[in-house]
């Protein structure tokens, strides 16, 4: 399919809207990284624009060869701590603004009860009701939860001197599973330290061996009498190492669970604690959303939504579209009709995202021309997107999460179609995403996705602590993503979750995941 060529004789702009994922980071700190990498870092986009005089100096600080940027103030970010990060324009005349919509100060202060609450809603269901993806998890959950059963029981039972055998046994295993967990947090945090050293002559493998050796060496001074380590804990009496155990654990949770699992406990489980959170943070996006669609400023609209920052990108498309898509209220042009209409025909259950993607980009251009309320949004790319455990998170069981589908409670890519009218010919209902109202037909308020690209990265999970164990397919949503699985740092990277956009070796030997993330994004808008 083609379209109209880009007109060069006057500024296009386009914006970048990036929602982070879960943990506390700072403002700005994501948004510049990320364009650092699909902007600055990516010769392809303006290689002979560098030539033109109206170009600024290159920074002497700055990487060579890299594209510049300015960071601007700009009311539409929604806070003084945030700014918006804008380029030059290139050979087309395409310039590009990046905006972060920071959301971690609203889901600060996470509450213990709403983490165990929703921890036990996943946990506490039928394991035909687990989706296969997740098996692994939910198993490892079901441990962690009868083992600390298990040392609680054993606990009460060292009391008794009956069972103070079977006791001992217990409180060596629960302070094995403690040092364990801290163990497990050393690797995490230390493993990026020994990485980015100056002069680091390993790889990532070289420094992932050299933290598996000083564990093993831990190991063998906990379990060797050197320097008495054994002896002095031996020294303990059972209840007060048991007391420990549990201090460490609390201490876990309260600075590793509740500020990064706590937010996604927040924001995917409604509960009385949680709704206004939830509301503050979609309230937000869609301001910003709102503020990017008035006047002529932007002709294109990208979301990119790393981690749960993926599931508010997806939330805020849906309420944005009641809002702003087609409608009774909002009608259409007999053009964005026949747009609708070309995608509408080529819905099939298993239709190919390569067949759709250029239809749905018609679509979203037909809308992007509408003068009161135009469409903007052309792209959702979603990195590392806990919505491939939706099954999980959003229903209680796959019945229910089809159920919500069905309902258009949940959009679709493709939209789910109802059945049309009967045909007169055949007495059949030819399947649509119309529906008619005053005697005119408007696509549903769940056919978002003919108008939106949806485009998803992961790293297939692997042993758990190699590649990404929160993200994976979203192909439960419908058969017209583009699912993409990367291998960041090769088979054996080391918990990718967080280096989606992470490009060592600058512009040149470009990694694949941020070759396929730059082509998802597509700056250029060559698609």
């Amino acid at each position: 399919m083609t379209h109209e060529p880009v007109d060069t004789t006057r500024e296009h702009k386009q914006a970048v809207v990036l929602i982070h994922g879960i943990g506390e980071p700072r403002p700005m700190q994501t948004l510049r990284e990320f364009v650092e990498t699909v902007w600055a870092r990516d010769p392809g986009l303006t290689v002979s624009a560098k030539k033109r005089p109206e170009w600024p100096a290159p920074d002497p600080d700055a990487e060579p060869n890299t594209n510049p940027f300015w960071i601007v103030p700009d009311k539409r970010a929604g806070s003084s701590e945030l700014r918006r990060i804008t380029t030059p324009a290139n050979d087309s005349k395409l310039r590009t603004d990046f905006y972060e919509l920071y959301w971690a100060d609203v889901m600060a202060g996470n509450r213990l009860k709403v983490l165990t609450t929703w921890l036990w809603r996943i946990a506490y269901r039928s394991p035909n009701d687990v989706p296969k993806e997740a098996t692994s998890l939910w198993i490892a959950l079901w441990v962690v939860i009868a083992f600390l059963a298990t040392s609680l029981m054993a606990f009460g039972a060292s009391f008794f001197g009956a069972l103070s055998a079977v006791y001992q046994r217990l409180i060596w295993l629960t302070s094995s599973f403690f040092i364990g967990l801290l163990a497990l947090a050393a690797v995490f945090k230390l493993y990026p330290i020994f990485k980015d050293m100056p002069n680091w002559t390993f790889n990532r493998i070289g420094a992932l061996t050299a933290m598996v050796l000083v564990l093993l060496a831990a190991a063998l001074i906990w379990q060797f009498p050197l320097c008495q380590l054994r002896y002095v804990v031996e020294l303990l009496t059972p209840q007060i190492w048991f007391a420990l155990g549990w201090a460490l654990l609390i201490w876990f949770i309260y600075s590793a669970a509740l500020p990064y699992i706590g937010d996604a406990a927040q924001y995917t489980f409604a509960t009385p604690e949680t709704v206004e959170k939830r509301e503050a943070v979609r309230s937000r996006g869609l301001a910003l959303l709102r503020d990017l669609h008035k006047g002529d400023r932007y002709e294109r609209v990208i979301l990119v939504g790393h981690s749960l920052g993926s599931i508010i990108a997806y939330d805020l498309i849906q309420l944005f579209w009641a809002e702003q898509g087609p409608s009774p209220a909002n009608p259409p042009s007999a053009t964005v009709i026949q747009t609708f209409h070309d995608v509408d025909h080529t819905i099939t259950p298993s239709v190919a995202a390569a067949t759709l993607r250029p239809l749905q980009r018609a679509c979203s251009r037909s809308l992007a021309r509408k003068r009161n309320t135009p469409w903007l949004i052309s792209d959702l790319v979603t990195l590392g997107s806990p919505l491939t455990h939706a099954e999980f998170l959003v229903g209680d069981t796959s019945a229910d999460f089809q159920r919500l589908c069905r309902e258009r409670v949940l959009a679709q890519c493709p939209p789910a179609q109802d059945p049309g009218p009967i045909d007169e010919r055949t007495h059949k209902a030819t399947p649509t995403i119309f529906y008619n109202d005053g005697g005119k037909e408007y696509p549903n308020h769940a056919s978002t996705f003919a108008a939106v690209r949806w485009t998803n990265i992961y790293d297939k999970r692997r042993f758990i602590v190699f590649g990404d164990f929160i993200g994976g397919s979203v192909k439960l949503f419908g058969s017209g993503i583009d699912n993409h699985d990367v291998r960041i740092g090769g088979k054996w990277g080391f918990f990718t979750h967080t280096k989606y956009w992470t490009a060592d070796g600058g512009s040149k030997n470009t990694p694949h995941h941020i070759r396929v993330l730059r082509d998802a994004m597509d700056l250029l808008d060559r698609a």
